[in-house]
């Protein structure tokens, strides 16, 4: 973490001196530009001091500033575009600021990424248990969309009982048993008995038991 700290604020002391110097030089070429009515070189100085201007409140606030990388790097780029062209004398006194806004914006992409890396960390800390109770609760919701009798049905396909066992079980004809086997895997969204019992078990539907009534007790 300090490690971090240490090197946003880097970045931004070298984002900010690069704007203070690139501010400071272009502004006194702006104005003599401006009294010598160079009007093809004004343009390009007005960009250069708005764009140092605007380096130098960025740094000043760059917590509060997302990927301030790109424009710190976009704008070194541009003022290093306008170095090579050379067509101004301003040229050669922008390179000190040119090379302190890409290394500003070398430092603040490497912030950028540790920063994005830390917060996935934590993510996959509290992921696991969020997932659980969002599970926990997408099953709750679930079963008890569920009537008492479906409950019931779902708590004895838990127990692999056939629709003849639960029929018999439950007093119920084998025809009522499938048009409950029907809706339970409607509600629970399921394409099989085997995934409705695994919803009912993740439920605790196991634990209520209901006892299987069986051809010999009827018999008997």
């Amino acid at each position: 973490m300090k490690r971090q700290k240490l090197l946003g604020y880097f970045s931004r002391s070298c984002a900010f001196l690069g704007g203070l110097v690139g501010l400071g030089i272009s502004t006194p070429f702006l104005f003599n530009t401006i009294s010598d009515q160079n009007w093809i070189a004004a343009p390009f100085l007005i960009f250069i001091t708005v764009g140092n201007l605007l380096v130098l409140v960025l740094s000043l606030c760059a917590s509060k500033v997302n990927r301030l990388f790109l424009y710190l790097g976009g704008f070194g780029l541009i003022q290093g575009f306008f170095i090579y062209l050379a067509r101004f004398s301003l040229g050669i006194y922008l390179i000190p600021s040119t090379v302190l806004l890409l290394v500003a914006a070398l430092l603040e992409l490497i912030f950028g990424v540790i920063r994005f890396k830390g917060n996935q960390s934590l993510q996959s800390i509290e992921d696991p248990g969020s997932q659980s109770i969002n599970q926990q609760i997408s099953v709750e919701k679930l079963t008890s969309s569920l009537t008492s009798r479906e409950r019931q049905v779902l708590i004895m396909l838990i127990q692999a009982q056939s629709n003849q066992e639960i029929a018999r079980g439950l007093f119920i004809t084998q025809n009522t048993v499938r048009h409950h086997v029907h809706q339970i895997l409607k509600k629970l969204n399921c394409s099989s008995r085997a995934q409705a019992a695994a919803i009912g078990r993740k439920e605790g539907l196991y634990s209520e038991v209901i006892p299987v009534q069986n051809s010999k007790s009827n018999s008997g």
